[in-house]
Protein backbone atom coordinates (compact mmCIF):
# COMPACT_ATOMS: atom_id res chain seq x y z
CA UNK A 1 0.00 0.00 0.00
CA UNK A 2 0.91 3.64 -0.45
CA UNK A 3 -0.07 6.62 1.67
CA UNK A 4 0.62 10.34 1.84
CA UNK A 5 0.49 12.60 4.86
CA UNK A 6 1.02 16.26 5.60
CA UNK A 7 0.87 18.10 8.89
CA UNK A 8 0.01 21.35 7.13
CA UNK A 9 -2.52 20.65 4.40
CA UNK A 10 -3.92 18.13 1.93
CA UNK A 11 -2.63 17.95 -1.60
CA UNK A 12 -3.21 21.15 -3.61
CA UNK A 13 -6.70 21.49 -5.03
CA UNK A 14 -7.10 19.40 -8.17
CA UNK A 15 -4.28 16.93 -7.36
CA UNK A 16 -4.79 13.35 -6.22
CA UNK A 17 -2.67 10.48 -4.80
CA UNK A 18 -2.93 6.89 -5.99
CA UNK A 19 -2.88 4.56 -2.95
CA UNK A 20 -2.16 1.53 -5.13
CA UNK A 21 0.94 2.93 -6.86
CA UNK A 22 1.97 6.20 -5.20
CA UNK A 23 1.22 8.27 -8.29
CA UNK A 24 0.40 11.96 -7.94
CA UNK A 25 -1.90 13.13 -10.73
CA UNK A 26 -4.53 15.68 -11.72
CA UNK A 27 -4.70 19.34 -12.74
CA UNK A 28 -3.95 21.92 -10.05
CA UNK A 29 -6.68 24.56 -9.93
CA UNK A 30 -5.20 27.14 -7.56
CA UNK A 31 -1.87 28.74 -6.75
CA UNK A 32 -0.41 27.08 -3.66
CA UNK A 33 2.65 27.93 -1.60
CA UNK A 34 5.26 25.24 -0.95
CA UNK A 35 4.08 22.39 1.26
CA UNK A 36 5.98 19.27 2.41
CA UNK A 37 4.44 15.80 2.31
CA UNK A 38 5.51 12.40 3.61
CA UNK A 39 4.90 9.48 1.24
CA UNK A 40 4.82 5.97 2.74
CA UNK A 41 5.51 2.75 0.87
CA UNK A 42 4.36 -0.18 2.98
CA UNK A 43 4.92 -3.93 2.71
CA UNK A 44 5.37 -6.90 5.04
CA UNK A 45 9.03 -6.07 5.59
CA UNK A 46 8.65 -2.46 6.66
CA UNK A 47 6.94 0.89 6.24
CA UNK A 48 9.38 3.22 4.45
CA UNK A 49 8.85 6.93 3.83
CA UNK A 50 10.28 9.80 1.82
CA UNK A 51 9.44 13.47 1.85
CA UNK A 52 8.42 15.57 -1.14
CA UNK A 53 7.51 19.24 -1.52
CA UNK A 54 4.91 20.64 -3.90
CA UNK A 55 4.46 24.24 -5.07
CA UNK A 56 1.79 25.32 -7.54
CA UNK A 57 2.75 28.52 -9.35
CA UNK A 58 0.38 30.62 -11.42
CA UNK A 59 -0.20 29.79 -15.05
CA UNK A 60 1.40 31.92 -17.75
CA UNK A 61 -0.31 35.15 -18.74
CA UNK A 62 -2.33 35.36 -21.96
CA UNK A 63 -2.47 38.98 -23.10
CA UNK A 64 -3.83 41.05 -25.96
CA UNK A 65 -4.67 44.69 -26.79
CA UNK A 66 -8.17 44.82 -28.25
CA UNK A 67 -7.67 48.10 -30.16
CA UNK A 68 -4.36 47.26 -31.84
CA UNK A 69 -3.30 48.34 -34.42
CA UNK A 70 -3.61 51.77 -32.80
CA UNK A 71 -3.98 55.06 -34.67
CA UNK A 72 -3.46 58.03 -32.38
CA UNK A 73 -3.56 61.72 -33.25
CA UNK A 74 -0.81 64.25 -32.65
CA UNK A 75 -1.51 66.46 -29.58
CA UNK A 76 -4.62 64.40 -28.75
CA UNK A 77 -4.45 62.71 -25.29
CA UNK A 78 -4.45 58.91 -25.12
CA UNK A 79 -6.49 58.23 -22.00
CA UNK A 80 -5.29 54.65 -21.52
CA UNK A 81 -5.03 51.61 -23.74
CA UNK A 82 -5.29 48.66 -21.36
CA UNK A 83 -4.29 45.06 -22.11
CA UNK A 84 -6.63 42.13 -21.55
CA UNK A 85 -5.25 39.12 -19.67
CA UNK A 86 -7.13 35.82 -19.55
CA UNK A 87 -4.23 33.88 -18.01
CA UNK A 88 -2.19 34.04 -14.81
CA UNK A 89 -1.43 37.23 -12.91
CA UNK A 90 1.40 39.29 -14.39
CA UNK A 91 4.40 40.13 -12.19
CA UNK A 92 6.11 42.61 -14.52
CA UNK A 93 5.42 44.23 -17.89
CA UNK A 94 7.94 45.28 -20.55
CA UNK A 95 7.83 46.83 -24.02
CA UNK A 96 10.44 46.80 -26.78
CA UNK A 97 11.50 49.17 -28.24
CA UNK A 98 11.08 51.76 -25.48
CA UNK A 99 7.79 53.54 -26.19
CA UNK A 100 8.73 57.01 -24.91
CA UNK A 101 11.88 57.00 -27.06
CA UNK A 102 10.14 55.77 -30.20
CA UNK A 103 7.05 57.99 -29.88
CA UNK A 104 7.75 61.03 -27.66
CA UNK A 105 4.80 61.93 -25.46
CA UNK A 106 3.59 58.36 -24.97
CA UNK A 107 4.48 56.19 -21.99
CA UNK A 108 4.17 52.54 -20.99
CA UNK A 109 3.31 51.57 -17.41
CA UNK A 110 5.50 48.60 -16.31
CA UNK A 111 3.05 47.79 -13.50
CA UNK A 112 -0.05 47.17 -15.64
CA UNK A 113 0.90 47.45 -19.33
CA UNK A 114 -1.27 50.54 -19.91
CA UNK A 115 -0.33 53.02 -22.68
CA UNK A 116 -1.02 56.69 -21.96
CA UNK A 117 0.19 60.16 -22.89
CA UNK A 118 -0.08 62.74 -25.66
CA UNK A 119 2.00 62.13 -28.81
CA UNK A 120 3.87 65.27 -29.87
CA UNK A 121 4.68 64.32 -33.47
CA UNK A 122 3.47 62.20 -36.37
CA UNK A 123 4.82 58.68 -36.89
CA UNK A 124 4.28 55.96 -39.44
CA UNK A 125 3.38 52.53 -38.07
CA UNK A 126 5.83 51.17 -35.48
CA UNK A 127 5.65 47.60 -34.18
CA UNK A 128 6.25 46.95 -30.47
CA UNK A 129 6.58 43.72 -28.50
CA UNK A 130 4.87 43.73 -25.10
CA UNK A 131 5.99 41.16 -22.53
CA UNK A 132 3.88 39.90 -19.59
CA UNK A 133 6.12 38.02 -17.15
CA UNK A 134 5.41 35.76 -14.19
CA UNK A 135 6.93 32.71 -12.55
CA UNK A 136 5.40 30.37 -15.12
CA UNK A 137 6.64 32.05 -18.30
CA UNK A 138 7.38 35.27 -20.17
CA UNK A 139 4.60 35.74 -22.73
CA UNK A 140 4.58 38.38 -25.48
CA UNK A 141 2.22 39.98 -27.97
CA UNK A 142 2.88 42.53 -30.72
CA UNK A 143 1.08 45.83 -31.21
CA UNK A 144 1.33 48.52 -33.87
CA UNK A 145 1.07 52.28 -33.26
CA UNK A 146 0.60 55.00 -35.88
CA UNK A 147 0.35 58.69 -35.01
CA UNK A 148 -1.51 60.75 -37.60
CA UNK A 149 -1.43 64.53 -37.87
CA UNK A 150 -3.87 66.60 -35.87
CA UNK A 151 -6.80 68.29 -37.64
CA UNK A 152 -6.14 71.60 -39.42
CA UNK A 153 -7.04 74.81 -37.59
CA UNK A 154 -7.39 77.46 -40.28
CA UNK A 155 -8.41 81.09 -40.57
CA UNK A 156 -7.97 83.90 -43.09
CA UNK A 157 -6.28 86.79 -41.26
CA UNK A 158 -7.60 89.46 -43.68
CA UNK A 159 -11.26 88.42 -43.32
CA UNK A 160 -13.77 90.04 -43.55
CA UNK A 161 -12.71 90.89 -47.10
CA UNK A 162 -13.64 93.98 -49.07
CA UNK A 163 -12.71 93.46 -52.71
CA UNK A 164 -13.09 95.69 -55.71
CA UNK A 165 -14.67 94.54 -58.93
CA UNK A 166 -12.05 94.14 -61.67
CA UNK A 167 -9.07 94.15 -59.26
CA UNK A 168 -6.93 91.04 -59.01
CA UNK A 169 -5.91 89.74 -55.60
CA UNK A 170 -4.59 86.64 -53.76
CA UNK A 171 -4.77 85.80 -50.05
CA UNK A 172 -3.56 82.75 -48.11
CA UNK A 173 -4.97 81.00 -45.05
CA UNK A 174 -3.07 80.58 -41.79
CA UNK A 175 -3.07 77.17 -40.13
CA UNK A 176 -2.37 76.56 -36.44
CA UNK A 177 -3.08 72.83 -36.65
CA UNK A 178 -2.05 69.85 -38.74
CA UNK A 179 -1.14 70.20 -42.40
CA UNK A 180 -4.09 70.15 -44.78
CA UNK A 181 -4.35 67.89 -47.79
CA UNK A 182 -7.23 69.76 -49.41
CA UNK A 183 -9.45 72.83 -49.12
CA UNK A 184 -13.03 73.18 -50.29
CA UNK A 185 -16.05 75.48 -50.05
CA UNK A 186 -18.59 73.62 -47.93
CA UNK A 187 -21.30 76.29 -47.67
CA UNK A 188 -22.05 79.50 -49.50
CA UNK A 189 -20.72 80.54 -52.92
CA UNK A 190 -17.58 82.48 -53.79
CA UNK A 191 -18.06 85.66 -55.88
CA UNK A 192 -17.84 85.27 -59.66
CA UNK A 193 -14.20 85.32 -60.74
CA UNK A 194 -12.81 84.04 -57.41
CA UNK A 195 -11.38 80.51 -57.14
CA UNK A 196 -10.13 78.32 -54.30
CA UNK A 197 -7.38 75.90 -55.39
CA UNK A 198 -7.92 72.66 -53.49
CA UNK A 199 -4.25 72.08 -52.72
CA UNK A 200 -3.30 75.51 -51.38
CA UNK A 201 -6.45 77.08 -49.93
CA UNK A 202 -5.50 80.43 -51.44
CA UNK A 203 -8.35 82.72 -52.44
CA UNK A 204 -7.39 84.23 -55.75
CA UNK A 205 -8.80 85.81 -58.89
CA UNK A 206 -10.55 88.97 -60.07
CA UNK A 207 -14.16 89.70 -59.03
CA UNK A 208 -16.27 90.19 -62.15
CA UNK A 209 -19.45 91.47 -60.47
CA UNK A 210 -20.66 93.29 -57.40
CA UNK A 211 -21.23 90.81 -54.58
CA UNK A 212 -23.20 91.68 -51.40
CA UNK A 213 -21.85 90.71 -48.01
CA UNK A 214 -22.28 86.98 -47.42
CA UNK A 215 -20.67 84.15 -45.44
CA UNK A 216 -18.70 81.38 -47.11
CA UNK A 217 -17.40 78.36 -45.20
CA UNK A 218 -14.05 76.92 -46.27
CA UNK A 219 -13.04 73.53 -44.90
CA UNK A 220 -9.49 72.19 -44.64
CA UNK A 221 -9.18 68.40 -44.56
CA UNK A 222 -6.55 65.84 -43.62
CA UNK A 223 -6.47 62.28 -42.25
Amino acid sequence: TWAIHSAASPLPSGLFFGPSNGTIYGTPTAVTSTATFTVWANNSADDISTTISITVQDEAAEISYANSPFTFTKNDPVSGETPTNVGGAVSTWEIDPVLSSSIPGLSFNPENGVITGTPTGTHSAITFTVWANNSADDISTTISITVQDEAPDIYYPLSPFLWTKGTNFITAPDNNGGSSTSYSVTSGTLPAGIVLPSASGYLTGTPTAVYPTASVTITATNS
